[in-house]
C-alpha cells in the first residue's frame, strides 16, 4: 500500500543554479521538499537533471519559462517538455510556470 501525501511543498527554479538545486535536493533529504519543479534552459539543468536520479522519491516537474525572443508561447512549451524529457529520461509529474508566464 502506498502512502498518502496530505501536503505537498514544491520547490521552484531547479536547475537555476547548483546551489539552488543542492538546496532543494538537501530539503528533500530532510523530509521537507516533496517536489521540485525543472528550469530545463538554466544553466544548472543538466546537473539538477542528475541530482534528481539520485533522488528516486523526489517529484520533478516542468517549471515553463519564456524568453523575450520567443513570442510562440506554445511552442516554446513544447520545446521544454522535449527537453525535460531529454534530461530526465522521462516526462515531468506536473507543470508549472516562472514569474506567470503562462499568463502572457
Amino acid at each position: 500500500m502506498t502512502a498518502r501525501r496530505w501536503l505537498i511543498v514544491n520547490a521552484d527554479d531547479f536547475g537555476l543554479t547548483a546551489g539552488v538545486s543542492r538546496g532543494i535536493a538537501r530539503a528533500h533529504r530532510h523530509g521537507i521538499v516533496t517536489s521540485t519543479s525543472l528550469m530545463v534552459d538554466a544553466p544548472g539543468a543538466a546537473a539538477a537533471a542528475r541530482l534528481a536520479r539520485e533522488h528516486p522519491g523526489l517529484d520533478v516537474g516542468l517549471h515553463a519559462d519564456a524568453r523575450p525572443d520567443e513570442r510562440d508561447w506554445s511552442g516554446a512549451l513544447a520545446r521544454q517538455l522535449e527537453r525535460f524529457r531529454e534530461l530526465m529520461g522521462r516526462g515531468p509529474t506536473h507543470l508549472d510556470s516562472h514569474h506567470d508566464v503562462h499568463r502572457d
